[in-house]
Protein backbone atom coordinates (compact mmCIF):
# COMPACT_ATOMS: atom_id res chain seq x y z
CA UNK A 1 0.00 0.00 0.00
CA UNK A 2 3.34 2.63 0.43
CA UNK A 3 4.08 1.75 -2.89
CA UNK A 4 0.94 2.89 -4.36
CA UNK A 5 0.60 5.95 -2.98
CA UNK A 6 3.98 7.15 -4.60
CA UNK A 7 2.36 6.07 -7.73
CA UNK A 8 -1.27 7.41 -7.36
CA UNK A 9 0.32 10.41 -6.49
CA UNK A 10 2.59 10.81 -9.57
CA UNK A 11 -0.60 9.82 -11.23
CA UNK A 12 -2.30 12.72 -10.33
CA UNK A 13 0.11 14.90 -10.58
CA UNK A 14 0.31 13.79 -14.57
CA UNK A 15 -3.49 14.33 -15.19
CA UNK A 16 -3.45 17.60 -13.51
CA UNK A 17 -0.36 18.75 -16.00
CA UNK A 18 -3.09 17.03 -18.88
CA UNK A 19 -6.20 18.56 -17.61
CA UNK A 20 -5.48 21.99 -19.00
CA UNK A 21 -4.78 20.65 -22.57
CA UNK A 22 -7.94 18.61 -22.12
CA UNK A 23 -9.88 21.41 -21.24
CA UNK A 24 -8.75 23.62 -24.10
CA UNK A 25 -9.80 20.96 -26.69
CA UNK A 26 -12.99 20.57 -24.69
CA UNK A 27 -13.69 24.25 -25.06
CA UNK A 28 -12.23 24.82 -28.76
CA UNK A 29 -14.74 21.42 -29.62
CA UNK A 30 -17.90 22.96 -27.99
CA UNK A 31 -16.90 26.18 -30.04
CA UNK A 32 -17.02 24.75 -33.36
CA UNK A 33 -20.11 22.42 -32.24
CA UNK A 34 -21.70 25.54 -31.11
CA UNK A 35 -20.57 27.95 -34.24
CA UNK A 36 -21.76 25.03 -36.81
CA UNK A 37 -25.05 24.49 -35.35
CA UNK A 38 -25.71 28.69 -35.38
CA UNK A 39 -24.36 28.44 -39.16
CA UNK A 40 -26.71 25.82 -39.95
CA UNK A 41 -30.00 27.15 -38.12
CA UNK A 42 -29.29 30.60 -38.24
CA UNK A 43 -27.18 32.02 -40.52
CA UNK A 44 -28.66 30.09 -43.33
CA UNK A 45 -32.35 30.53 -42.53
CA UNK A 46 -31.53 34.02 -42.54
CA UNK A 47 -29.97 33.99 -46.14
CA UNK A 48 -32.71 31.76 -47.35
CA UNK A 49 -35.15 34.27 -45.96
CA UNK A 50 -33.59 37.14 -48.22
CA UNK A 51 -33.54 35.02 -51.21
CA UNK A 52 -37.25 33.92 -51.33
CA UNK A 53 -38.16 37.52 -50.44
CA UNK A 54 -35.60 38.68 -53.07
CA UNK A 55 -37.54 36.07 -55.48
CA UNK A 56 -41.00 36.99 -54.44
CA UNK A 57 -40.65 40.70 -55.88
CA UNK A 58 -39.64 39.30 -59.12
CA UNK A 59 -43.00 36.52 -59.40
CA UNK A 60 -46.09 37.92 -60.57
CA UNK A 61 -48.55 37.26 -57.89
CA UNK A 62 -51.76 37.37 -60.09
CA UNK A 63 -52.64 34.81 -62.87
CA UNK A 64 -51.92 36.63 -66.07
CA UNK A 65 -54.56 35.41 -68.67
CA UNK A 66 -52.33 34.59 -71.38
CA UNK A 67 -54.31 34.75 -74.45
CA UNK A 68 -56.03 37.85 -73.71
CA UNK A 69 -52.28 39.37 -72.95
CA UNK A 70 -51.29 38.25 -76.73
CA UNK A 71 -54.60 39.94 -78.09
CA UNK A 72 -53.70 43.44 -75.92
CA UNK A 73 -50.17 43.12 -76.87
CA UNK A 74 -50.59 42.65 -80.65
CA UNK A 75 -53.36 45.71 -80.65
CA UNK A 76 -50.08 47.45 -78.75
CA UNK A 77 -47.81 46.84 -81.14
CA UNK A 78 -50.14 47.22 -84.28
CA UNK A 79 -51.30 50.92 -82.69
CA UNK A 80 -47.23 51.83 -82.95
CA UNK A 81 -46.54 50.60 -86.33
CA UNK A 82 -49.67 52.29 -87.80
CA UNK A 83 -48.10 55.89 -85.80
CA UNK A 84 -44.65 55.13 -87.42
CA UNK A 85 -45.95 54.68 -90.81
CA UNK A 86 -48.69 57.27 -90.58
CA UNK A 87 -45.14 59.58 -89.30
CA UNK A 88 -43.18 59.07 -92.16
CA UNK A 89 -46.60 59.54 -94.48
CA UNK A 90 -47.22 63.11 -92.69
CA UNK A 91 -43.69 63.97 -92.07
CA UNK A 92 -43.32 68.17 -93.06
CA UNK A 93 -39.90 68.79 -94.50
CA UNK A 94 -40.26 72.14 -93.59
CA UNK A 95 -40.39 72.16 -89.93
Amino acid sequence: MKDLKPQLKQFFISCRHCSDKVTWVVCIAILAITAFFMYNNFYKAITDARVLSTLKTQVALEVVDMDMWGKVNKNIEWKEQVLAADEKANRNPFR
